[in-house]
């Protein structure tokens, strides 16, 4: 379960991201458009919703921001976040994903978890890659990979951490996109993962070493309200499984 206990101050924080316009990469294909009340999702802090779009200066330069306001639960946090509106792709922001992928999400967590033993500071890292790209289908794996030692004491408060963020941006989105409160939706994921009949199989590639590369994020920056998502997922899947069967 979600411990909200993390941060025990609540925290009213506000960031302009590209205040150095010059120097920040522009988008090189259209930015998506979004509007004014509409729950977005920014890779590095979950779902957030627009607030307004606003013009501002910085050393002579003018810009069009979108304001986005993130209300952490989890970390017992509130965040505004500025990011100019030609730069959106580059910060990591997107729409809500479509319901398809909750749905490949979902049966993500029903599969077999890899093993999380070797060096945890190599995993830590192979975990946070996944989650920073903001798709929601990683961060479900991340998730069910950490599930089954969710309720070890011993565990470290690092792999806590990361298992608790990875569930809350899961269930928060989850959430928004099937229109229901976030207790919910994390009850739905744990479900899943409690009665999965692959809970304490482990998959058969087992390397322990940091074999996901930067190069392994770029179909899963893609907009995930595109449907050609589930099918490029699909695929790759089903590769995956045909090179560890051989």
């Amino acid at each position: 379960m979600i411990n909200p206990s993390v941060s025990t101050k609540e925290e009213d924080q506000s960031y302009d991201l590209g205040v150095n316009i010059e120097s920040q990469p522009i988008d090189a294909a259209p930015s998506v458009s979004f509007a004014i009340n509409q729950l977005v999702v920014c890779s590095a802090h979950g779902v957030g919703r627009i607030v307004a779009i606003e013009e501002k200066e910085y050393a002579g330069v003018k810009a069009t921001f979108y304001v986005m306001h993130f209300d952490n639960q989890f970390r017992n946090e509130k965040l505004t976040l500025s990011i100019p509106v030609n730069q959106v792709r580059s910060h990591g922001l997107r729409k809500l994903c479509s319901k398809m992928v909750v749905n490949t999400a979902f049966e993500m967590l029903s599969r077999p978890s890899k093993s999380v033993r070797g060096m945890w500071n190599r995993k830590a890292h192979e975990y946070e890659m996944k989650m920073g790209t903001g798709s929601v289908y990683l961060t479900a794996e991340v998730v069910r990979d950490l599930f089954a030692g969710s309720n070890d004491a011993s565990r470290s408060y690092s792999e806590r951490l990361i298992y608790d963020t990875a569930l809350y941006r899961l269930s928060s989105e989850i959430a928004a996109v099937l229109e229901i409160d976030l207790q919910e939706a994390e009850q739905k994921i744990l479900s899943i993962l409690t009665e999965s009949p692959s809970l304490n199989q482990v998959a058969k590639n087992t390397n322990t070493e940091d074999d996901f590369e930067d190069d392994d994020l770029a179909q899963y920056t893609q907009d995930e309200t595109d449907e050609s998502f589930v099918e490029d997922v699909d695929g790759t899947e089903a590769a995956d499984e045909d090179e560890v069967a051989a």
